[in-house]
Formats: C-alpha cells, structure tokens, sequence
C-alpha cells in the first residue's frame, strides 16, 4: 500500500496492521490530519504551547473522538484496546496538524486512493484543541469558586463562537433561543425512537438543542431535529455538544452534532448548559441525568432563585415512565415542601407526547425570554442573573474518602443536600464507566455510602430501579460500584 509524503499537509498512512488486542479492528500506525481552518493561523507562542503542551486531557479527547458514532461507555476497555495510541501536534507552513498514532481505521475514508480524515473528526479534533488551549492560555488551570469561574464558562463559549450565528426560514432569521436535553446514553430502541420524535418537535418550535453529545438521547434528540428543520425550511441550526476530557471516552462524539465545545469539567459543563440555554427537556437515563437533575435542584432550591426561570420538561415514552415516576417520588420524599414552596413548579412531567413536550417548553421559554428582558441583565443565550451556588461550581473527586464524606441527612439546607446527592451519583457515574473508577472499585472495593435512614432507603429504591431497567451500563451484567448503609 502506497505511502504519502509526510511533508505535505494533508493525510498520509501507512500500511495498516492489526491491532493485537483486538483482531478486528484494524488500525493505522501512523498518520498526519490537518486541523481546521479556525486553527492554521495562530500566533507563534500559541503553536509553542500546543506542541510542547500535549496532556493527558488532549490524549484522552482524541481518543474519544477517534471514536466518534460509535456507542460504548467502558474507558477502561477503550484503553486497553488501544494502549499505543497517541497524538502529538505539530508545526506546518500555516498553523497545525495532528500526526496520530495506532488510530482506528474508521476515522478515515479512501478517496482518490488517499486516506482522509473523516471531516467531522477532524473538526472535532480542532475544536478540542481550541478550547483547551483557550482554556489554559486565557483562562488558566484552576478558578476559585463563584464569579470567576462563570466567566471561564463564558470565555470559553464566545471562543468557540457560541453567541454567533442564527438559524433562518425561507432567508430571514429567527430568534436564537436554544435548550438543552438531557438524557441516558443507555437506552432502549423505543426511548431513542421517543427521542427523536421530541427533537423534531423541538425543531418545529424553532429551538436549537444542546446535548452532551454522546450516544442515546444525545444523538436522537438532534437527528430527530433534522428532520423537523428540513420540513420547515429552517437552515443553519447548529447542533451543539458539550464534552468535557473526563467523560469523553464513555461518551464519544455522535455524528449529528456539528459544533463540539469541551469544558474542563463536569462541573463547568453543567454550568454552561444551564447558563447557555432558555430551558431544557429530560429524558430517561440513568444515575448520570439524575446527577444532571439534582444539580438544576440545588440551583433553583438555593433562596436566591425563588423567581428564577429555568422550565425542566420531564418526557418519556408510556412504557418508560417509570424513571421518571421514580424520580419524582425520590425528589418529593427527599425534600418536600422545598419543590412546592416556590413561585413555580420546578419541573413538569409529559409522558407520551412528543409534541405536549416541545409545545410546553417552547411557551415557557417565551416566558423566560420575557423575564430576561424585564431584568436587563441576562441574554436571550447567557443567563448571568442565575446564582449557582459553589457546592456546584466546585469539581468534586470521587475517591472512596470523598463518597464517604457525603453529608447525606436532613440536617442542612436542601440546596445542600441537593448537591450532595449531585456528587454520589457523579461517583456512580465515574465507577461505572471511567478507567480510573472502574480501576479504584476494583483496587478498593465499592464506594461506602452512609446517611439518614430514610434518604438511604429511598437512594435504594431508586437505584435498585436503575439496576433492574439496565440503567447503568450499556452492555454487560451490571456489579454496583457502591454499598449502601444508615449512619
């Protein structure tokens, strides 16, 4: 098989070899992908830091994109499959390229008898690039809590040019309003199908979706919006994703998202969902959207936000909705009148109606537009005014000694407790599907969970549910990375 000159740049490989920890994926020793065009022309300091500053983080977001379309949640698999692959940036007559190694073959196609790089993974890559360097360049490595920390979240999207551009119908433009859906990456066929049908009424309303960018809910709620904006001759909708390095080998990159934005961490990602959007919908997933929940419940439970607008839309297929009749018991046992005392409802559940869905969150959006108006303070796409208190903002590590420092009683303000539970299901989430959580479990055993009797109980109703609806893990016998007990 002929070889390119590795000079040029553009795409070159080498013969292909098997990969000897997977005989059937074949894979690509070496080869040079140019970055995007938003990366070939940038300050000389800015290349010296790209090619000298390679981390971990780049490596493990280029894995996870290397992956891109493709549904699989176990990190530590991924890595074993690939132990050599690799990435390095380097210098070329106008910016940068990739020259990764040991790269699945499926990144690329043959055209012209020459391997390219599939074109969205090549603007993954570059955007991966992008905010990281920004990140650490204009930001820096570490924010304290509070203010600063927001306006890194905010930094970060203007950079990747998220206040920019507007979707039109028939040549005019329409105002940008966008939400956010949350929702399982392992789901059922139907749940995915529900999905869909949900995006494309969102498309019918004229909003734009932001997702994690993962599998399940994360590809069918965009591509079902395709087809709600090809029926109303609606183009330039952008498709967004939120990614961050520590979970983007369990959720690699789908192949209906069209502007991927990578935050440092969990954390500033929630932020900039909840920040970024009008509202969002919640589909079913696992204990990872009910970490996403909880993290709007602490929020809008802290007594700055009694007024606060930020509609949640629950929805899910007939068959389904008992995930959400489980939360919602949960919720409600936990912290009581705290959901009932506030201007609004916190959230609203829709079950088996795609179109009630989208029609609901598009009227209370109008709502929440208004509001911002009447404040002059937020943006149709920035909510500023929003208090999000430093028990979110601050990213939590779920080692065995953090879990079982969980302050899990009714002892302390429910915007509190709201957020300790955020954390446990961030550390279930990490046990289940990163490397390194699945490594801890198995070097240490499960995470010890202690708290009142009754928040204990009712955590095990609901996971108990979790587990029994394969909630957890997309493939494979499901073994709990934690233990329950009463305090």
């Amino acid at each position: 098989m002929q070889v390119f000159d590795k000079n040029i740049n553009s795409c070159i490989y080498i013969p292909f070899m098997e990969d000897p920890n997977n005989t059937s994926s074949i894979i690509i020793p070496e080869i040079l992908v140019p970055a995007a065009d938003t990366l070939q022309y940038l300050r000389e300091s800015d290349i010296e830091h790209l090619v000298n500053g390679a981390s971990d983080n780049l490596r493990r977001c280029a894995l996870g994109i290397a992956h891109t379309g493709q549904s699989t949640d176990n990190t530590e698999k991924l890595f074993q499959m690939h132990p050599n692959f690799g990435i390095e940036i380097t210098k070329v007559r106008k910016g940068i390229s990739f020259l990764l190694r040991n790269v699945p073959r499926s990144c690329f196609i043959e055209r012209e008898e020459q391997l390219v790089c599939k074109r969205n993974v090549m603007e993954f890559l570059s955007s991966v690039v992008r905010d990281l360097l920004f990140s650490t360049i204009a930001i820096g490595e570490k924010q304290e809590s509070g203010q600063e920390i927001t306006d890194a979240i905010f930094y970060i999207l203007k950079n990747a040019d998220f206040f920019k551009g507007k979707m039109r119908q028939n040549g005019k433009d329409l105002e940008r309003r966008r939400v956010f859906a949350w929702g399982g990456h392992s789901i059922n066929n139907n749940e995915y199908d529900y999905s869909k049908s949900v995006g494309t009424q969102l498309a019918y309303q004229f909003l734009e979706i932001i997702t994690g960018g993962g599998p399940g809910v994360m590809r069918g709620t965009p591509s079902g919006a395709l087809a709600g904006y090809q029926a109303e001759c609606v183009d330039f909708a952008r498709q967004f994703g939120f990614n961050c390095p520590s979970i983007i080998t369990s959720e690699p990159p789908n192949n209906i998202i069209n502007s991927l934005i990578t935050l440092p961490d969990i954390e500033k990602r929630l932020e900039a969902f909840i920040r970024g959007s009008l509202g969002g919908v919640v589909f079913p997933g696992g204990p990872g959207t009910a970490e996403e929940i909880l993290t709007m419940v602490s929020i809008l439970l802290h007594p700055k936000n009694n007024s606060a607008q930020c509609p949640l839309v629950f929805t899910a297929p007939e068959k389904s909705k008992s995930y959400f009749l489980a939360i919602d018991n949960f919720l409600k046992k936990i912290f009581g009148d705290a959901l009932t005392d506030r201007s609004h409802p916190l959230y609203e559940i829709v079950i088996d109606d795609p179109e009630l869905a989208a029609q609901t969150l598009a009227k209370k959006c109008k709502i929440t537009t208004d509001v911002r108006a009447a404040l002059q303070i937020d943006t149709i796409d920035w909510n500023s005014s929003l208090h999000v208190p430093e028990e979110i903002q601050i990213p939590f590590e779920p080692t065995h000694e953090g879990v079982a420092k969980l302050n899990l009683n009714r002892d302390q303000n429910p915007h509190i407790l709201a957020a300790e539970l955020r954390r446990l299901f961030s550390a279930i989430v990490y046990g289940n599907v990163s490397d390194k959580g699945i490594k801890m479990i198995r070097d240490k055993g499960p995470f010890q969970i202690a708290g009142d009797k009754e928040i204990i109980d009712e955590l095990d109703k609901l996971l108990r549910i979790f587990v029994a609806e394969g909630r957890m893990k997309i493939e494979g016998e499901y073994n709990p990375c934690y233990q329950l007990h009463t305090a």
